[in-house]
């Protein structure tokens, strides 16, 4: 779904080009939703600052890497680790300790002192004047340039009172939702480093898109709190479709686990949009009386 702006406010655009490789230049335009230029002048687009190399060579199956420079390194974020014959390896911190980088997953090649590290993501500021009218569907032209190859590439963004946050439930509120599922043991991601970071992430998406499925817009809602159990499970069910972290008593019957677990979701879902009363459903910016008390009435089904 469209990355959201806050009405007023402004906020930032990201875009993680999908090349590999430092740009040595970029820019944005942004437009409205009926395609007319919308701020101008054009937002300065900022090149991600990492552009370092490693001190010391690193082997297949490392887990950490030592570079000249660490400055910039983000925990989470991406970046490209290139050799001098060209190949090139992208890999995740977990981690960042001084000058070394603790990695989300093990090197998949063996890399020369010297080597590259470099990260390529994109951002422009939206600024509060510019986040004006509330709309869904306004563009951001990327142009940016990488080893002197143009690239081009166009994303969505909507303004809106209340953006869905990239964050709703916390690791501590996911255990204890989901008692005995949740264990530092069944994290998905590598190493324990990121503490559910991943999975609630996706999750947080996947209700948000589920919500809209259903023919409501998550922006509307005016408080977020009745999604955290359905934010909890939907972890699970994401677990029971990848086949992962299932009960001993299920794992001679996966499809019946992965069953029960979209039901036990989907009612979730649907008690929080039922019982809800923060939906502001004429966009008004504030919750009516008659909004508060109405009920939604949404139907269970299945997903």
């Amino acid at each position: 779904m469209n990355k959201q702006i806050r009405y007023s406010s402004g906020g930032t655009l990201v875009f993680d080009p999908p090349q590999h490789g430092r740009p040595s230049a970029a820019t944005v335009s942004i437009y409205d939703p009926n395609g007319a230029e919308h701020v101008s002048p054009a937002p300065t687009v900022t090149i991600d600052s990492v552009n370092t190399t490693l001190n010391g060579a690193a082997s297949e199956g490392d887990t950490s890497l030592t570079l000249t420079s660490a400055a910039g390194i983000v925990v989470g974020r991406y970046y490209d680790l290139e050799a001098s014959d060209g190949r090139v390896e992208r890999f995740r911190a977990a981690a960042v300790s001084g000058a070394v980088v603790t990695l989300a997953e093990e090197l998949g090649g063996a890399y020369a002192d010297g080597s590259a590290v470099t990260g390529n993501r994109l951002t422009a500021t939206i600024a509060s004047g510019d986040a004006d009218p509330l709309a869904e569907g306004y563009g951001a032209r990327w142009s940016y340039t990488i080893d002197a190859t143009a690239y081009y590439a166009n994303t969505l963004f909507d303004v809106v009172r209340s953006p869905w946050p990239d964050v709703v439930l916390r690791p501590h509120e996911f255990r204890q939702y989901t008692p005995g599922l949740s264990g530092p043991h069944n994290e998905a991601s590598y190493f324990g480093s990121v503490d559910f970071g991943d999975e609630l992430e996706i999750a947080t998406e996947r209700v948000r898109v589920d919500i809209a499925a259903r023919g409501m817009r998550p922006d509307l809602f005016r408080s977020f709190d009745h999604f955290k159990r359905p934010i909890a499970y939907a972890v699970i069910v994401i677990w029971a479709e990848a086949g992962i972290n299932m009960p001993a008593a299920y794992v001679d019957q996966p499809e019946l686990w992965l069953e029960t677990r979209r039901e036990v979701y989907a009612r979730a879902l649907d008690d929080a949009l039922n019982v809800t009363r923060s939906y502001d459903a004429d966009d008004s910016g504030t919750v009516t009386d008659s909004e508060r008390e109405k009920r939604l009435g949404i139907l269970r089904w299945r997903l």
